[in-house]
């Protein structure tokens, strides 16, 4: 009687080990298509006003000025 052993997955290699050049070339493999353009301004300009509130609100918060 034999025990199955699960198949394993591949270790993806550490983020703090890589580039940011090695970084962004996995990123874009797995993440983009050759035939779509992505425009990045709106996910830019969303980004930037969630973050700008945050710090005001933490800023608040602390009472920081």
């Amino acid at each position: 009687m034999s025990i199955a052993k699960p198949e394993q997955k591949p270790q993806l290699p550490n983020p703090f080990h890589l580039s940011d050049s090695e970084i962004i070339d996995k990123v874009y493999a797995s993440h983009t298509y050759d035939d779509e353009v992505f425009d990045s301004e709106p996910l830019f300009n969303v980004v930037s006003s969630v973050i700008k509130l945050s710090t005001r609100v933490v800023g608040a918060i602390l009472k920081v000025n």
